[in-house]
């Protein structure tokens, strides 16, 4: 069996902002951790990071300042990080979001 690597999308410009605008639209401008109304120009959360990030609209989420700096830095990175599969995977299936 052949497992080919799946190639990261890296997106720029105009593109990069209809993906953003498109995600914020699916999250009702709502972080979708704490339900905080969040303004346009917030740039999405990648939900996987480093070698697993990708610009994906299945694997984004909508969340304010706080609860961002929380999936990076806080004490439940871990416990953020579920919240974000758990939501996605409800709006796309248990199939996607996962790497």
């Amino acid at each position: 069996m052949i497992i080919s690597k799946q190639k990261n999308i890296r997106l720029r410009g105009k593109a990069l902002r209809e993906l953003c605008e498109r995600v914020w639209e699916r999250d009702k401008y709502r972080c979708i951790i704490c339900g905080k109304y969040i303004g346009y120009g917030y740039k999405p959360h990648h939900v996987f990071q480093a070698a697993n990030k990708s610009d994906e609209e299945e694997k984004m989420v909508t969340l304010c300042n706080e609860c961002h700096y929380e999936c990076h830095h806080g004490f439940n990175v871990k416990g953020y990080k579920q919240k974000c599969l758990d939501y996605l995977n409800k709006i796309y299936g248990n199939d996607k979001g996962e790497n």
